[in-house]
């Protein structure tokens, strides 16, 4: 579990230090690999 918390808050690291246009690319990524579905509330709109 500590492994993850590490890994996890790497990432949230590295996403802060990137431009607008590199998190929206990475965020399709997830989105195309089916790692993140949306949030139900905004999927409804």
């Amino acid at each position: 579990m500590n492994d993850f918390k590490s890994m996890q808050s790497h990432l949230i690291s590295s996403l802060g230090s990137m431009d607008q246009l590199s998190k929206n690319s990475f965020a399709k990524q997830l989105f195309a690999n089916g790692v993140y579905k949306g949030d139900k509330l905004t999927a409804k709109n």
